[in-house]
């Protein structure tokens, strides 16, 4: 009987996604967006554009659940995880 090497599982390991890294680049385009939103077309004061500063990086942070990518970053490495192409597969020999 042939294998199907396509054949993709619930349970496995290389369907667990990191989206880390994309939630911060999206974060950081966001932010330089409203922030030249805010100096050049609104004309805020400072205290807004700080505190709508402050706001998309929290937002974006708890987004990205730091916690899960620090323990990411202990078992795959810090570009690996950012990038997200990081699994715990890479550090493991496999059993057959």
């Amino acid at each position: 009987m042939a294998k199907n090497n396509n054949i993709r599982r619930l349970n496995d390991k290389h369907n667990v996604g990191n989206k880390s890294g994309w939630v911060l680049i999206a974060t950081f385009a966001v932010w330089v967006f409203l922030l030249l939103d805010m100096i050049f077309v609104a004309h805020n004061s400072m205290f807004i554009i700080i505190a709508v500063s402050v706001g998309t990086w929290l937002v974006g942070l708890s987004i990205m659940r730091p916690g899960q990518f620090a323990a990411n970053v202990q078992q795959n490495g810090f570009w690996k995880a950012l990038l997200g192409n990081g699994t715990n597969q890479g550090r493991r020999r496999r059993r057959r």
